[in-house]
């Protein structure tokens, strides 16, 4: 009898159930505190897995899942975030990249984006150099060097504004045609926006106007040649307007002979259509007729 009382107490403890307490996101020393409060079993991950989303020494995961009933014994096993994050490499691919494929690599590398710059230059938000820990990378050959930085570097990022750098007198198109003023823009990388002028009086395929305009607008001076000019960069776009349509030359104006010769089309339909129908109800007696005959 003795001997099944003194066994009695551990056993009643083993069936004993708890709800397991949620302990993701506590740093290390709190949970050890509050787990040791409870007089809970407990054993601590810190080497197989990482969360990268959290910081460091800061639990992110537990088995059993907290809300759960388990026996008093059960030990629950909780991931822990080391005290240092492990290097990340950055990739070699990120020179001369597009600024969004750029931004997307860096967040999968568990970095962060840092301060964003812009420099004018014809590849439009194509990465030109970025900046880790003070330390500049302007090539891709410079990365192929196993470049390592820690967990969450912050990466500053110098982006083309796909403009030159070069500004230069505005090229004169009005009065070109448009093929010669798209070799002139091509050859000063320039971009040219057409639109079409339907009421120009100008030979079919001229430029009528253009923005912005060679002379700076209001500008008025005795002498032309002292006018201000207006000033572009390679890469930006000059508005053109061109005498004519895109389809080609512009319908002619309704005249007089063009209203005889639709007046008589429609005659001819009308009286198409009236042959039609009185054909139709010839065709119907005639059937009518040979269905009468039959029946006598």
């Amino acid at each position: 009898m003795l001997l099944f009382m003194s066994f009695l107490p551990a056993w009643t403890h083993h069936r004993d159930t708890i709800t397991v307490p949620n302990v993701i996101g506590m740093k290390l020393t709190d949970l050890k505190r509050f787990l040791n409060s409870k007089s809970l079993d407990y054993e601590i991950d810190s080497v197989s897995t990482i969360s990268y989303k959290d910081n460091a020494l800061t639990a992110f995961a537990q088995v059993p899942e907290a809300g759960l009933r388990v026996k008093q014994s059960r030990k629950i096993r909780i991931s822990v975030n080391p005290n240092v994050f492990p290097k990340v490499k950055l990739t070699s691919e990120i020179i001369g990249a597009p600024f969004t494929d750029v931004v997307n690599t860096i967040k999968n590398l568990r970095l962060e984006i840092g301060r964003i710059q812009y420099k004018p230059y014809k590849g439009k938000n194509v990465v030109l150099e970025i900046t880790v820990n003070g330390k500049k990378y302007t090539s891709n050959k410079e990365l192929t060097t196993d470049v390592y930085v820690a967990h969450k570097s912050k990466i500053d990022l110098l982006v083309a504004d796909g403009l030159g750098d070069i500004e230069f007198d505005v090229p004169s198109l009005v009065g070109m045609t448009l093929e010669e003023a798209e070799m002139v823009a091509k050859g000063q990388d320039l971009i040219i926006e057409k639109n079409y002028d339907y009421n120009s009086n100008a030979p079919l395929g001229t430029i009528t106007r253009q923005s912005p305009t060679y002379y700076v607008a209001g500008n008025r001076v005795k002498d032309v040649r002292s006018r201000e000019v207006n000033k572009v960069r390679p890469g930006e776009m000059i508005d053109v307007w061109v005498a004519g349509n895109e389809g080609g030359r512009p319908k002619k104006k309704f005249d007089s002979a063009d209203f005889l010769e639709q007046n008589d089309n429609i005659k001819d339909a009308k009286k198409m259509k009236e042959d039609a129908i009185k054909n139709a109800k010839e065709q119907g007696m005639k059937i009518e007729k040979n269905k009468k005959n039959k029946n006598e």
